[in-house]
């Protein structure tokens, strides 16, 4: 109930803004600019996988057509440590290592205001894969980064993720986004963890630059 109240929160919020004409200057924090282009985005989402907190970070790139769609493809890869329910032959829990991505549609609602609504949608596919250790180790203050990582059980999926965001332009070359989105995903084999536990809400961030 949480999660859906955010959801109509940022709605609601986006249909408060005054709309304006389509080719009014865009509105920003320190300046307007009119015209429209491209951008690149670093992203980042928290999530729950197996019924523990997930972060996922990765990126995007995208056409911004007539300042009210943007197309694109954005991926991303789990960064964090999360147990498998499985266990290894020491008897210790293996690591889930999860990445997904694909192409990316939004709709932009009154992009020429500071605030303004999109509603992204990401079709893709992605995988899955249980490991004895994990991406990376910390030890006495340094970090180990394995990355040729030996997989045991593993499987693929398809995805569909659609969202509500809230976006603010920031500079005329730089806007921030933050919202929520829901993970479906197709079944998978793998023994280590349930689908159900790999669909769920996500709270995401991101900043963008390039040309809107």
């Amino acid at each position: 109930m949480k999660r859906f109240t955010l959801l109509s929160f940022l709605f609601l919020m986006a249909l408060t803004i005054n709309a304006q004409d389509e080719k009014a200057p865009i509105q920003t924090v320190f300046g307007n600019k009119s015209g429209f282009g491209g951008y690149l985005g670093v992203n980042t989402k928290f999530s729950e996988i197996n019924g523990q907190d997930a972060l996922f970070t990765g990126g995007e790139v995208a056409f911004v057509i007539n300042r009210s769609f943007n197309m694109g493809f954005e991926g991303y890869g789990m960064v964090n440590h999360v147990r498998s329910n499985n266990l290894s032959i020491d008897s210790d829990r293996l690591y889930l290592q999860m990445g997904y991505g694909g192409l990316r549609l939004e709709p932009v609602l009154f992009s020429e205001s500071v605030i303004h609504l999109t509603a992204p949608v990401l079709l893709g596919a992605g995988g899955i894969g249980e490991t004895i250790r994990p991406y990376w180790l910390e030890e006495d203050g340094i970090i180990d980064i394995d990355t040729d990582l030996s997989y045991g059980d593993s499987d693929y999926f398809f995805v569909a993720e659609p969202g509500l965001r809230l976006e603010v332009n920031l500079f005329k070359f730089m806007r921030l986004a933050g919202g929520a989105s829901y993970r479906f995903m197709t079944d998978v084999d793998l023994g280590g963890v349930q689908t159900q536990d790999l669909k769920g809400f996500n709270a995401d961030l991101s900043l963008r630059f390039g040309w809107f």
